[in-house]
């Protein structure tokens, strides 16, 4: 779901925008001290012969002499070098490798780079030679393997010591969830990797001019969204070929897909939840699926669906939602910046209003948090020097905001974030306050006290209303009709599923875990199209009476240990 998202953000223009950041910090108080990170013993002069010296643990202390940390990173075609401008050179030579040096006396050595579909390979390889860097991101998979080899540094105390009140309020505000997965045992082993959207959830996006068109009033139930696709396709507001509904083959994508509908029984997807009697179950078996199923089955009959949706893929389906075929659609925070924005440019009238997804009997729903599994964690290594080194490289990255550079020779593709050691740390909830500030001065009608990144999308928005050439404002800015708005109600009322397995993955799920999902998700579309809801039944019995009985066992296991 991660590489996913990641991938359409990279498509669209509002996440290119979120990348850049706004303004220089000042720099930590003591830069320039002798504080040599380890100890931090910081003598004043005061201390008579028998006393200690006095230890500072300062999150920003410099290094002096400077530390070298060794670390390995992936890429993607997203990164980008100008040789001619320092500030972007290399990744050994830019703009925060000049921040990590100048601030915090820490230099990083990067003993290879390679590209994201080849990292977790590079890994096993260097794992089998014991080429092992200082620190870097280490994916699930080759963080449990380090963690069984007993690779990974315990970082209890350090973090504790050293960690910015950001970094240990970042924590907070994710719920736990990142510091969560990277305890172990009780002990803090690696770093927490924050940033993920970890309130992202499924919303229902729908047609408000076809909506006035016909007298309807919002849904509050699923039977409602099924009357309102019902009357879209009857009317055939969006000509001959309107059937209703959007619909992909990839559930969880985010976009014109099915996850919000069957979120609104009480089903979720490939996630574990808890089973009512203390333990966890995985989510894709349980039995609310069946009457989501049965729903969807009875709708593809009807036509509601579009006949070829089990094959479509999700820019198939949104294509199709920008030539006007249908008038509702599931989708998470970054859809309308995709095809809704088409459509309202390819037609005039069209008007979309997002609104939080309906359960089947009118009560509150409690959406599928889509990126509450953490798949990143922050790896070091067992032994070395200073780890605490790898903690201020993160503190500085929280609370040192790049500026932005508005040289017109600068390449745009240029993203300042991607140079950073964890290209994807961030305070979490970070685009929550960036909603919040913007609303504020859409309100009030002045941007004045936005931040430069802040003012950016302001603008964009602004310039987006009077053209109708993209449709920011359903992201950042009004409310209640945009879809932070929503993520922001999510997070005050705590109202959302999150996956409640955040151990390392074990053996038996590397080797089976795709296998086994494969064949829940070939018996669910089998039902959607018209098959016996036996033949769902049939693939939980098979998937229990397989590896799956085993998985679940190894989950519980950690669970228990992990309360």
């Amino acid at each position: 779901m991660k590489k996913i998202l990641s991938i359409l953000l990279v498509v669209m223009m509002l996440f290119a925008l979120a990348a850049c950041t706004q303004t220089e910090a000042p720099p930590p108080s003591n830069t320039g001290s002798n504080n040599t990170g380890n100890t931090g013993n910081n003598n004043t002069g005061n201390n008579t012969p028998d006393e200690p010296p006095e230890e500072n643990y300062d999150p920003f202390g410099k290094f002096d002499p400077p530390v070298t940390l060794t670390t390995v990173r992936s890429t993607t075609n997203q990164l980008k070098f100008d040789p001619d401008n320092p500030e972007y050179r290399s990744l050994e030579e830019n703009k925060w490798a000049t921040k990590y040096r100048d601030i915090l006396g820490v230099v990083f050595d990067y003993l290879w780079v390679i590209d994201e579909s080849e990292y977790n390979q590079r890994w096993n390889l260097a794992i089998a030679s014991n080429d092992i860097p200082d620190a870097a991101v280490a994916k699930t998979g080759i963080y449990a393997t380090l963690l069984n080899g007993g690779y990974i540094e315990d970082m209890t105390d350090v973090f504790d010591k050293y960690a910015s009140e950001e970094y240990k309020y970042a924590q907070e505000r994710d719920g736990g969830i990142t510091m969560k997965a990277t305890t172990q045992g009780g002990r803090l082993m690696g770093l927490p990797h924050n940033g993920q959207e970890f309130t992202a959830t499924p919303m229902l996006f729908i047609r408000e001019d076809w909506l006035n068109k016909l007298g309807l009033s919002l849904p509050k139930t699923i039977g409602d969204v099924i009357d309102i696709a019902r009357a879209f396709k009857e009317a055939k507001l969006g000509g001959e070929n309107t059937y209703g509904m959007a619909a992909n083959k990839q559930i969880p994508t985010g976009f014109q897909d099915l996850l919000g509908f069957v979120n609104g029984f009480g089903a979720y997807l490939n996630m574990w939840v808890e089973d009512g009697k203390g333990g966890l179950a995985y989510s894709t078996t349980q039995p609310q699926w069946r009457d989501a199923l049965l729903a969807l089955q009875s709708m593809y009959a009807e036509g509601l669906l579009a006949t070829d949706f089990a094959t479509m893929e999700w820019s198939q389906a949104g294509q199709q939602l920008a030539q006007n075929l249908v008038g509702l659609s599931y989708g998470s925070y970054p859809m309308p910046t995709a095809f809704i924005t088409a459509n309202r440019s390819m037609n005039p009238e069209a008007e979309w209003i997002v609104m939080p997804i309906v359960s089947v009997d009118g009560s509150m729903s409690r959406p599928q948090a889509m990126m509450s599994r953490i798949d990143n964690y922050v790896f070091v290594r067992k032994g070395i020097a200073h780890p605490e080194a790898v903690v201020k490289v993160i503190n500085l990255g929280l609370v040192v905001d790049t500026e932005v550079d508005d040289d017109p020779n600068r390449d745009p593709e240029l993203k300042d974030h991607l140079y950073k050691f964890g290209s994807g740390i961030e305070r979490p909830g970070k685009n929550l306050d960036i909603h919040d500030d913007i609303h504020e001065a859409m309100v009030s009608g002045n941007p004045d006290n936005l931040t430069a990144e802040e003012t950016n999308l302001y603008n964009s928005i602004m310039y987006g209303i009077e053209t109708r050439e993209n449709t920011f404002f359903m992201v950042y800015g009004s409310e209640p009709n945009s879809t932070f708005y929503i993520m922001k109600q999510n997070m005050i009322n705590k109202n959302y599923v999150v996956n409640e397995f955040q151990g390392p993955y074990t053996d038996t799920m590397v080797e089976h875990m795709g296998i086994l999902d494969q064949s829940l998700n070939e018996a669910m579309f089998a039902v959607m199209m018209g098959g016996d809801i036996s033949i769902f039944d049939n693939a939980v019995e098979l998937w229990y009476s397989g590896m799956g009985g085993v998985i679940t066992q190894e989950v519980n296991e950690w669970y228990a240990n992990s309360k």
